[in-house]
């Protein structure tokens, strides 16, 4: 087997079950042209919730993810597949000014959201791997009802 050694710019070294960036990107380039093709059956007079049916993908796929910069291209990639084919639905990319930037900015939000609620995941799941240990470690504290006493005439001064 072929290994080599990976550069991440962050500041923790990469571990071995770290996900490539651009599979990341790739994932979430699926995920959201899925989100598209779901989101194209509803009528285009409905479009927030075309906007919301891809800002939940989008929070589904950081949440799973926990990649900031994988999220931050997907979520790119997001609002150019929203705009060109959800509200032109011809391809074209346009610029309408404020709606826009809503647009852009619930997508960017959904996508703050679910990188929060993934970290919050793994964390309860790291602090859960070691509860058992932590229990186990604990167990003579808890079952002692008595404090340890020593008897003087037992004690050496050793």
């Amino acid at each position: 087997m072929i290994t080599s050694k990976r550069v991440r710019v962050s500041r923790r070294p990469a571990r071995a079950r770290d996900t490539l960036v651009g599979i990341n990107v790739a994932l979430g380039s699926a995920v959201v042209v899925v989100a598209a093709f779901a989101s194209a059956v509803v009528p285009a007079s409905a479009s927030g919730v075309r906007l919301a049916l891809v800002a939940l993908a989008l929070a589904g796929f950081t949440a799973v993810a926990v990649d900031v910069t994988a999220a931050a291209v997907v979520t790119v990639l997001a609002y150019l597949v929203l705009d060109g084919f959800l509200v032109n639905e011809l391809g074209k990319l346009t610029w309408r000014g404020a709606p826009d930037v809503w647009r852009f900015l619930v997508l960017g939000a959904a996508a703050v959201v679910g990188l929060g609620i993934g970290a919050l995941h793994r964390l309860v799941l790291r602090r859960r791997r070691f509860a058992p240990l932590e229990a186990w470690a604990n167990e003579g504290q808890a079952t002692a009802k008595t404090p340890m006493t020593t008897k003087k005439k037992e004690w050496h001064g050793a």
